[in-house]
């Protein structure tokens, strides 16, 4: 698991090779789930997680989008994010930005984050 960002939301990331769910819908035989893992200060903490990419039908694809309902529920009080949660992607940089919207909303002025890691 790798720290992205420290305050008063932490932002974690980490991944998972499925190996044990390989089949033919799949559409990348590199089958990684990711997780994004905010955790409040008090110790709430949310998973946000996506599924790799699945063909349907034999010529759709499908993109896991639910993390985008998943970040609405889990940011419901802050505006900004509410506001947005269509546009956010799942990329270490998306959520590190969402991440850093929690901080700027709950934080005051003083009070500061940290940022280890940035990807694209």
């Amino acid at each position: 698991m790798e720290l992205l960002l420290k305050g008063a939301m932490n932002l974690y990331y980490f991944e998972r090779k499925e190996i044990e769910n390989m089949s033919s819908e799949y559409y990348n035989s590199n089958l990684i789930s990711q997780y994004f893992l905010f955790e409040k200060e008090d110790g709430t903490a949310w998973v946000i997680d996506k599924h790799p990419d699945r063909i349907v039908n034999g010529t759709q694809i499908h993109s896991d989008t639910r993390y985008k309902g998943k970040i609405r529920y889990a940011f419901n009080s802050i505006k900004p994010i509410t506001d947005s949660y269509e546009t956010i992607e799942f990329t270490q940089k998306s959520m590190i930005n969402t991440a850093k919207l929690y901080n700027d909303a709950v934080c005051r002025t003083d009070e500061k984050y940290v940022i280890f890691s940035m990807k694209k």
